[in-house]
């Protein structure tokens, strides 16, 4: 990532930040303290789930998930962390190549005027050093068994999908 990246990808998280404190403002001046309270309480459970996200020693794959947004135009991508102090460091790129082989799916099989919503859960695995990633598609136009045997042909991880609906899909990956 060269400077110019650094300083952009900065750029959209004051930006963002800019837009909550504005919201947060907006709610105090028309004496609304139980959105604030709410605002805030949403504001600081994001800074824990990045926090969790920091911890996770993937540099690579946390880039990629920070600036996901504004780099994609039919994509929202969201995130939870449902592990603390694991350090999945040796699965770096290949967090990053799986995920990104999904969005480059969705962006081949859905509808480019479609707004998806893709959100991204790391889970502790069965073992101390295994761990998953539930990777959830909103949206429509996504046929699940092009998504699938699309997934197949582009990553060499089993992808299980475990779920799908005429407008949901849910696909579970494994990382020893």
């Amino acid at each position: 990532m060269e400077t110019k990246d650094v300083v952009e990808l900065l750029r959209h998280q004051r930006h963002d930040l800019m837009n909550h404190m504005q919201i947060i403002q907006g709610y105090l001046s028309m004496g609304k303290t139980d959105m604030v309270h709410e605002k805030l309480d949403s504001l600081l459970n994001d800074f824990q789930n990045e926090r969790k996200l920091m911890n996770l020693n993937v540099p690579y794959f946390t880039v990629w998930l920070i600036q996901f947004n504004s780099v994609n135009s039919n994509i929202r991508l969201a995130y939870d962390i449902h592990t603390d102090n694991l350090d999945i460091h040796s699965q770096d790129q290949k967090l990053v190549t799986v995920s990104e082989s999904i969005a480059e799916a969705i962006c081949d099989l859905g509808d480019e005027l479609e707004l998806y919503e893709l959100t991204l859960k790391v889970l502790t695995g069965q073992q101390s050093n295994e761990f998953e990633v539930v990777y959830t598609i909103q949206g429509n136009g996504i046929d699940v068994d092009k998504f699938r045997s699309k997934l197949q042909n582009m990553i060499e991880v089993k992808i299980e999908v475990v779920e799908s609906t005429r407008s949901e899909i849910n696909c579970r990956v494994s990382f020893l």
